[in-house]
């Protein structure tokens, strides 16, 4: 596997193990985090939908350009 899913199972192996461990959670702080979770998950998909333009972006830019520098590599050779 590559290494950034190595590092990802990692954190889940801490996470789970983390919550193992604890006992009891306050009814308001679960309503809580489930709410900041979701904000979360909100602006994560966000930031991957604005790369995922961005690349889309720079991928129509740079057909134009290769197709130039291939007319102009032909040209020279």
């Amino acid at each position: 596997m590559a290494w950034w899913n190595d590092k990802a199972m990692e954190l889940q192996r801490q996470v789970r193990a983390a919550e193992d461990s604890a006992q009891h959670y306050d009814e308001d702080e679960v309503r809580q985090a489930t709410v900041h979770t979701r904000q979360d998950v909100v602006l994560l998909v966000s930031y991957l939908d604005s790369a995922n333009r961005q690349l889309s972006d720079i991928k129509k830019l740079l057909l134009p350009i290769m197709l130039l520098l291939g007319v102009i590599a032909y040209k020279l050779g």
